[in-house]
């Protein structure tokens, strides 16, 4: 949801042009207009890239603990 600081009953959905996953996420209290709230990958196949990207993730978190 988008809301205006200046006007309590101002609020916005928003949606992706596409489906995919979120991986980047702006959380800036300020956006100017045209700026990405959202990255957003999207894959061919999502059962490849799923699997990938738990991989991935699984190999962060066994750097992180040493």
């Amino acid at each position: 949801m988008i809301s205006d600081p200046f006007s309590a009953n101002s609020v916005e959905p928003i949606r992706s042009a596409r489906e995919g996953i979120v991986v980047g996420i702006n959380t800036s209290p300020l956006v100017h207009e045209g700026l990405p709230l959202f990255k957003v990958a999207s894959f061919l196949d999502y059962d490849k890239a799923e699997s990938i990207i738990k991989e991935w993730d699984q190999k962060q978190t066994d750097n992180q603990t040493g």
